[in-house]
């Protein structure tokens, strides 16, 4: 499979959510950029990794 095909058998990734056009339409309406949605997943991914490492050092 490739391309938007690929994720029909699990979860899409952060770049075929930003290829979607109905998510660029989305996007635009609510003035993101593709650059501040990036910022957002990876400050989330920071945190979840930061908070991940915490619970692996309680245990």
């Amino acid at each position: 499979m490739q391309g938007s095909e690929r994720w029909l058998s699990g979860e899409p990734t952060l770049d075929d959510m930003l290829r979607d056009p109905i998510v660029r339409i989305l996007m635009e309406h609510d003035g993101l950029s593709e650059g501040s949605v990036r910022c957002v997943f990876q400050d989330a991914a920071k945190r979840l990794r930061t908070r991940s490492e915490g619970v692996d050092q309680a245990a």
